[in-house]
């Protein structure tokens, strides 16, 4: 009878040597090489049980792409577990890591090495047609024994109480044992305060990153973490980016096909990460503006697009594509003079839309928004009176109660 291979796709700093333990106890089974011996050795005292079952599974771990171009055989008929922890706080826990070793000459970009590596064994892990298993980083934490009796099913093998109780005693330990092991002067800065250290420019790369990474395992059940709204301001401050958060937390709610109509540097990026399986469109009428993103590659597939428009009347004529299409979400963020009758042609093109800036010079402002509300039904906003999330941005919505689908989708989930 052939073995069963196991291959462990790991983020770092997830708490994989120790999930490593979990498998060999619950399957009996050595686990391969990569590292962490002493590590295993001392863990292994904690706990009684002997390797039977040599013959009948095959285990290895693996951190980086090059190590699983190494053990492709290994790797090809086996069952795929991959460990996932948010990239923010695997960015945050590599920089301890770093001073706990203390290792010179910490960088930002050291530490963010990790995830820009990983984003390889992701794509490897969605595109391989393994038999596959995600676990959560922090649904471990929470919740061990559930997913541990998930994992044992996934594997094929019994998991008994006295097996859950062995296994929290080896828990309980390991994690006293790096307590104590702990020397770095900064351990109780949590991880959130690295992250809010960051300059902005690391923050966006580390949200987009992050948004990227839980779009591709939407369909492994994972959700997108909400994170906080105020860290997509320029470097000198202003808020360019402040329509961010609300997209972000909109297409990790739900998506589809979407509609840019002024594309940047903020929203154009994430959008399309987090769009990848969608159909999504930006509408660019700045010559610049539109070889900038043609040159900076943001849309990234076939699904993806960016057309420069030299002629809004041909837009929004009935037969092109803006106008023959129903979107999901629409997001208007152009030229100022055209921002309120363009979102007046596209209101019942769209299930949702965004507007950046509403709040500008006051009630209607340059952009004359104050005529545009009684085109929509309904409509939510978000910075108002808030410095930290101005210019303002509004949802609103002609077939969808906008307040309570954020409630339902959004605040539920935060």
């Amino acid at each position: 009878m052939p073995k069963t291979k196991i291959s462990l796709l790991a983020f770092p700093r997830t708490g994989s040597t120790f999930l490593r333990l979990v498998i060999a106890y619950l399957t009996k089974t050595q686990p391969g090489q990569c590292g962490d011996g002493h590590v295993e050795t001392a863990m292994h005292s904690l706990i009684d049980f002997e390797f039977t079952n040599k013959d009948t599974f095959a285990f290895q771990k693996f951190h980086w792409m090059v190590e699983v171009e190494r053990y492709g055989n290994f790797i090809q008929d086996s069952k795929l577990i991959l460990l996932v922890r948010d990239p923010i706080e695997v960015a945050g826990s590599c920089r301890l890591f770093f001073a706990n070793e203390k290792i010179c000459n910490i960088t930002v970009d050291k530490t963010m090495q990790p995830i820009k590596k990983y984003e390889h064994l992701v794509k490897f892990f969605t595109e391989a047609k393994n038999e596959k298993y995600v676990m959560l980083y922090d649904s471990v934490m929470q919740d061990f024994e559930n997913e541990v009796r998930k994992l044992a099913d996934f594997l094929g093998v019994p998991c008994t109480d006295e097996d859950i109780e062995k296994l929290t005693k080896m828990r309980q330990s390991c994690l006293k044992m790096k307590s104590k092991g702990e020397r770095c002067p900064s351990k109780g800065i949590r991880l959130r305060y690295y992250f809010e250290s960051l300059g902005p420019s690391k923050r966006r790369e580390l949200l987009i990153k992050t948004a990227k990474l839980y779009s591709q395992l939407e369909k492994y059940g994972l959700k997108s973490p909400i994170h906080v709204d105020h860290y997509w301001k320029d470097e000198d401050g202003k808020g360019y980016g402040t329509h961010c958060p609300i997209l972000y937390k909109i297409l990790t709610a739900q998506k589809g096909p979407t509609l840019e109509l002024g594309g940047g540097e903020y929203s154009t990026r994430m959008l399309s990460d987090l769009l990848h399986n969608e159909i999504f469109a930006t509408l660019e009428p700045n010559q610049k503006w539109y070889q900038k993103m043609v040159e900076a590659k943001y849309h990234q597939n076939e699904s993806h697009s960016v057309i420069h428009v030299t002629d809004w009347k041909k837009v929004f004529s009935k037969d092109s594509f803006v106008m023959k299409n129903h979107w999901f979400l629409i997001f208007i963020d152009h030229d100022g003079s055209r921002r309120v009758d363009d979102a007046i042609r596209l209101k019942d093109q769209c299930d949702l839309m965004v507007l950046h800036d509403t709040d500008a010079d006051g009630n209607g402002g340059k952009y004359g928004w104050k005529k545009l509300w009684e085109h929509f039904k309904y409509k939510k906003d978000f910075g108002y009176g808030d410095p930290r999330k101005k210019p303002a941005t509004s949802l609103v919505s002609n077939t969808i109660d906008v307040n309570k689908w954020w409630k339902e989708n959004v605040e539920k989930n935060t």
